[in-house]
């Protein structure tokens, strides 16, 4: 699921890519084409559904989502700043980033909201 997240992340728009997410057909045609494979190749199925595999491609996308903010400055070395268009496709990489650690952010607030209680750093606790 890395690889699929990544792969959307980085190429898909935003909006486009929430729309595809949304309807779940992407997921689902994976788990689909990964067990014909299995098949033909003599092997048992995955023991794994569609609800599994969301769950890890939305884990998948928070720590892509980081990766992306994190390229942002080996993107940004020894280019001119003066080129447009490289500022183009800077400011695009950054939209995209940034889109996608609000995603994050939601899926966080739903897959684990412990990670966001904010409670914990106002009252002083480390854990």
């Amino acid at each position: 699921m890395t690889d699929i997240s990544r792969l959307m992340l980085a190429t898909v728009e935003p909006d486009l890519r929430r729309k595809i997410e949304k309807e779940g057909k992407i997921l689902e045609l994976y788990l689909n084409e990964l067990n014909k494979k299995l098949v033909e190749l003599g092997m048992e199925k995955v023991n794994y559904g569609i609800e599994e595999l969301q769950h890890v491609y939305n884990l998948a996308i928070i720590s892509q989502a980081i990766g992306r903010v994190m390229e942002i400055p080996f993107f940004e070395r020894g280019t001119p700043e003066n080129d447009p268009e490289f500022k183009e496709k800077m400011q695009c990489i950054k939209t995209r980033a940034k889109r996608s650690i609000n995603d994050a952010l939601k899926i966080l607030e739903m897959e684990a909201p412990e990670w966001l209680n904010k409670n914990e750093e106002k009252n002083g606790k480390n854990n």
